[in-house]
């Protein structure tokens, strides 16, 4: 994982953001990290604690800042690993950063910068009461009917973007077209949604998942499969995805 780090002083305030573009970070790095930072506090909630700070109509263009405090740098870049990996499906740009105080020694305050902070969140929310919706209106039953079930309605909702302009979430359901990331994104959602547990497997350039079938983990990628218009990388066994190899996280 790499960050650019552009540094600002506003008011006592010294502000550091992390230049994270989403190609780089959602594309080049290693496995999603866990759910909660060794803080204890819930990536999942400060998400949506993000959010809904930036839906809110009195919030400005620039600086948002947060009441999350972590103890480390390293807990902060692992929050954003997570925000822009696993949690924010939306095309609008929103950088998350910290901000420290000299008096306030080993407290890295959160805080995230956005021009369109409403935009941002609205994107959120459409994405979030689509895949919402999507679930709703799936009803098998048991592991591989229900993963099964999410595969073939992410395969069929999406077609492969050529021009590689699509990708977020966002965008694909907005455009009918996604890359990799996009198509395991929402199949990592989707089967959250329906009580699977699934990870998003990132390599160099590519990502696929891997699903919880019967207390087995099975990989499927969506993005081979569409491109060759055939089943063939569909719930295996890890030894059995050939060439895809997982990248160390950096």
């Amino acid at each position: 994982m790499r960050y650019l780090l552009k540094t600002h002083t506003l008011a006592g305030l010294t502000v550091r953001v992390f230049m994270c573009t989403l190609m780089l970070v959602l594309l080049l790095s290693g496995a999603a990290p866990a759910d909660d930072g060794s803080s204890g506090i819930s990536y999942e909630n400060t998400g949506a604690v993000i959010i809904k700070l930036m839906e809110d109509e009195n919030s400005q263009p620039g600086y948002i800042y947060t009441d999350v405090v972590f103890s480390s740098q390293t807990e902060v870049e692992s929050f954003a690993q997570y925000f822009y990996k696993s949690y924010y499906y939306g095309s609008t740009q929103v950088k998350v950063g910290y901000s420290t105080r000299s008096d306030m020694p080993g407290e890295y305050s959160l805080c995230v910068y956005t021009e369109k902070p409403q935009e941002a969140a609205r994107e959120q929310r459409v994405v979030e009461k689509k895949l919402e919706e999507a679930a709703a209106g799936m009803s098998a039953q048991g592991d591989y009917d229900r993963a099964m079930e999410v595969y073939q309605w992410t395969y069929d909702q999406f077609e492969y973007d050529y021009s590689l302009k699509s990708i977020n979430v966002y965008s694909a359901f907005e455009t009918g077209k996604t890359v990799c990331n996009g198509y395991a994104r929402i199949f990592q959602a989707l089967c959250a949604g329906r009580g699977l547990e699934c990870e998003i497997v990132y390599g160099v350039d590519h990502a696929w998942n891997r699903v919880m079938l019967d207390g087995q983990w099975r990989y499927v990628d969506i993005t081979w499969n569409k491109n060759i218009s055939e089943n063939r990388w569909l719930f295996l066994r890890e030894e059995e995805m050939g060439s895809h190899q997982k990248q160390l996280e950096v």
